[in-house]
């Protein structure tokens, strides 16, 4: 069955969709598997088979491969971002993918950029992007 999850930040809010979910009633987590989507009111899209919710640590965490699609810019296409492991604070709306990260954008001169590092942090609350470690 189809399952659809809505998580708020003070700032911000999360949609997550996918084909099922569970929800540990004594922790309270709730993981959703299949084909996920999680959507974020900024204009982020990530992409990947399994994510878990902790209210605890108010994170959404996936330990899978994931792709990325920035929000649209006017003047310069998407960011097109892939990696492994994925970590959204919800405290600070900070969706950081961990490890393994390389993608492209298409630039407002119509070049390529072509980037890779070993994280990469995207800020829900100041829209921008760093890479850290490893940068080429």
């Amino acid at each position: 069955q189809d399952v659809k999850a809505q998580f708020y930040s003070d700032t911000a809010s999360y949609t997550v969709t996918g084909k099922t979910g569970s929800v540990d009633e004594i922790k309270k987590t709730m993981v959703i598997e299949g084909q996920v989507k999680l959507t974020s009111t900024n204009g982020y899209i990530f992409y990947t088979e399994k994510l878990r919710y902790d209210p605890i640590e108010r994170k959404i965490i996936s330990q899978d491969k994931v792709s990325l699609e920035g929000p649209p810019e006017e003047k310069s296409g998407r960011l097109y971002m892939e990696g492994v492991g994925l970590v959204v604070e919800m405290a600070t709306n900070l969706m950081v993918i961990q490890n393994q990260v390389k993608g492209h954008k298409l630039m407002s001169d119509n070049r390529v950029m072509n980037i890779s590092s070993q994280r990469g942090e995207f800020s829900g609350k100041r829209k921008s992007v760093a890479f850290r470690n490893n940068v080429v």
